[in-house]
């Protein structure tokens, strides 16, 4: 009774169900119980959406369409595309074919939402809403599974891929953070731990007109961060992953498409610490020169450190790469 009633009092609004197809309004208890009954019987794959604990939303994938909607509270903060990307990716990672949505014309809002996840738009239709009780101007739009293979936002260097962080990344980036070792050579992250700033790391999608930033992942599995913002390249990989050249496989990958991506940004900086000569031999590899040393806080040790600061100009990075080509 207490999650059909939760959901109800989210979702019974004539100014949310207005923008969808299928939901009637007034929206009624026993209609909320028929829509949790058809969850649990895995006949609807839908995600409730939560924040502070308080169901505002519902998203999920139906026969290869994305729906969703949000209460009128938690509009305009990022929710949807937040929980979009996270359903989005989890869809296609596993294996999922070409998606399908659409918005009522005048709904800018979700317009919005929909080429933030990477959909484009496909025709014009008109669809049904329940709640107006009649037919309603609609774009369509689709996103491809070649689309999703070809984003701008994938890096991919043999077996290893570079891709957003999103919302189901913290748990498997929080055992880098509790790693002293790991942490210890990073300029900003805290320590202790601190779960909160680690799902701040993967809240908000990256803006990708800043660079490429996000998870390295090799056969599923999240094995360290990496990427070029601003025109600095930065990265931590776990500890079980160290030693097997990841850093310097995907981070060739990285630093190309940051190169071709960027035609009008002529270098990339990169820092260590003077005690890292691990880190230091990574860049050497990728091409970068030593230009100098300075000082940097580092947030973990509570200190400013001696830092080896490092350059790679495009044109070296160009030379450098058609070598090895």
């Amino acid at each position: 009774m207490a999650e059909a009633e939760a959901l109800r009092d989210a979702i019974d609004d004539f100014e949310i169900v207005k923008w969808l197809t299928v939901v009637p309004y007034p929206y009624s208890l026993d209609d909320a119980r028929w829509f949790i009954g058809e969850v649990e019987a895995g006949r609807d794959a839908s995600f409730g959406i939560f924040h502070e604990d308080r169901l505002c939303g519902m998203i999920g994938i139906s026969n290869g369409s994305l729906g969703y909607w949000l209460s009128v509270g938690a509009q305009g903060k990022g929710f949807a595309t937040e929980a979009g990307l996270a359903v989005v990716r989890d869809h296609f990672t596993r294996g999922g074919g070409d998606l399908v949505s659409a918005y009522f014309e005048e709904n800018d809002a979700s317009a919005s939402v929909l080429r933030k996840l990477g959909f484009r738009a496909a025709g014009e239709t008109t669809l049904p809403s329940k709640a107006r009780g009649r037919d309603v101007a609609s774009i369509t739009l689709a996103y491809t599974r070649a689309m999703w293979d070809a984003r701008a936002d994938v890096v991919r260097a043999g077996d290893l891929v570079l891709r957003p962080c999103g919302p189901m990344d913290p748990p498997n980036i929080q055992p880098m953070a509790d790693d002293w070792d790991v942490i210890k050579m990073t300029a900003g992250w805290p320590w202790p731990s601190d779960p909160a700033f680690t799902a701040s790391r993967c809240g908000s999608p990256f803006d990708w007109t800043m660079g490429l930033v996000g998870a390295v992942e090799r056969d599923g599995e999240l094995v360290g961060l990496m990427g070029v913002s601003d025109g600095v390249l930065g990265y931590m990989f776990a500890r079980p992953h160290w030693g097997k050249g990841y850093a310097t496989q995907i981070g060739r990958a990285v630093l190309a498409a940051y190169f071709q991506r960027f035609p009008d940004r002529s270098e990339v900086r990169a820092s260590v610490w003077w005690n890292n000569p691990a880190s230091a031999r990574v860049l050497e590899k990728l091409g970068f020169e030593r230009i100098g040393t300075s000082r940097r806080t580092c947030v973990a040790q509570a200190q400013e450190i001696d830092q080896i600061d490092f350059c790679l100009g495009r044109a070296r990075h160009d030379a450098l790469r058609n070598t090895r080509q």
